[in-house]
């Protein structure tokens, strides 16, 4: 239900800024696109909730108050979207590959980033079709694509660091060994 409800209002988003005339609707059209591929790949309904929530969230106060928008104003909503991203996928990728990747600096501090960067670029080349095709000024400055994925990438750090410290948080920590029982428990090092 909350995946519909994610939905609906991702669509509700397009109709209302193609009726006033907006350029910002093609950001939510792939953030919809996003949400149902998110969907196919078997992202839970909740995870995505909170994806397109973030995202709708940070994307229309862009499409009310600034065109275009200021520089710094959009890297840290390409970090904040990242992040939600990276800690989202950090779950399903966890349960899908665990073992090998539930370790400290496993695989998935390369694989979760590289799935971020990669929807960031998705997310760029919309923004330059939106841009070609359709008029809009999502993407106005230069250097617009280049500090966009950096700040991707940040994101997805930070992102991973959040998620793995929550995971640390709720792992049940071994009891202390008192050094009486040292020597008998084995493969403890002390």
């Amino acid at each position: 239900m909350t995946f519909l409800i994610a939905v609906g209002a991702l669509i509700a988003s397009i109709l209302i800024l193609l009726a006033a005339g907006e350029s910002e609707w093609p950001m939510f059209v792939l953030a919809l696109g996003g949400l149902l591929a998110g969907r196919v790949w078997g992202v839970g309904e909740r995870h995505l909730a909170v994806i397109a929530f973030g995202v709708i969230a940070l994307a229309w106060p862009f499409a009310l108050f600034t065109s275009p928008v200021p520089r710094a104003t959009s890297t840290l909503a390409h970090i904040a979207v990242a992040a939600l991203l990276a800690w989202v996928l950090a779950g399903p990728v966890r349960q899908r590959w665990a073992p090998a990747v539930a370790r400290p600096w496993s695989p998935r501090w390369f694989l979760i980033p590289l799935l971020v960067l990669s929807i960031g670029a998705v997310w760029e080349l919309g923004e330059w079709l939106g841009d070609a095709i359709f008029g809009t000024d999502l993407s106005v400055q230069p250097f617009d694509t280049v500090t966009d994925l950096a700040a991707d990438l940040a994101g997805a750090i930070v992102g991973l660091a959040i998620y793995d410290r929550a995971l640390a948080g709720t792992r049940r920590k071994e009891p202390e060994l008192d050094g009486a029982h040292a020597e008998t428990a084995i493969g403890t090092e002390r």
